[in-house]
């Protein structure tokens, strides 16, 4: 079954008035905004979380972006091989004795990007319920990405400091 069955589609032109108008329409009436640009392009068009929770107190906008918005890679566009390479994952995929291989973008597309994305927006659908309000989203790849690897970046981390430093654990 494709990615894209049971969707309705809207496309909008958001450089023409129409297509703003259109757009805070939409928004108005949403449950939801998942915002598909690079970091601050919503936002320099005026749809910043802000002014969209005036419209609708009730949305959850959610932002996904490949790199922490505070970080030095902030502002650039992400994808699924640059953020899997920045979250120190890549290099967990590596064979010995095997030539590197493009991994598929499930580790951070679906799963630090997508799946962590929906997580948290159901999450923050269920709390306007007791908080009166929407909320703000704001996932990035690399993080989400080492987020949903934890289990094996620690164990890399164990293994290069064997040895080396004895861990205590209890009493």
């Amino acid at each position: 079954m494709p990615i894209t069955s049971g969707k309705c589609a809207v496309q909008l032109d958001l450089i023409s008035r129409d297509g703003q108008a259109r757009l805070w329409t939409l928004i108005r009436h949403a449950d939801v905004l998942l915002d598909p640009y690079c970091p601050g392009i919503l936002d320099a068009m005026g749809f910043t979380p802000d002014a969209m929770h005036a419209a609708n107190p009730g949305l959850v906008v959610a932002r996904l972006v490949g790199f922490p918005r505070d970080g030095p890679k902030g502002t650039q566009a992400g994808h699924d091989i640059t953020s899997l390479a920045a979250s120190g994952v890549l290099s967990a995929l590596d064979r010995k004795d095997a030539l590197p291989t493009f991994p598929v973008n499930l580790l951070a597309d679906f799963a630090g990007g997508g799946l962590l994305c929906a997580t948290l927006v159901l999450g923050a659908l269920v709390q306007p319920a007791s908080a009166g309000h929407g909320g703000v989203v704001d996932v990035n790849m690399v993080h989400g990405t080492q987020f949903v690897d934890t289990d094996r970046l620690l164990e890399m981390l164990r293994q290069k400091l064997d040895g080396l430093l004895t861990l205590h654990v209890g009493g």
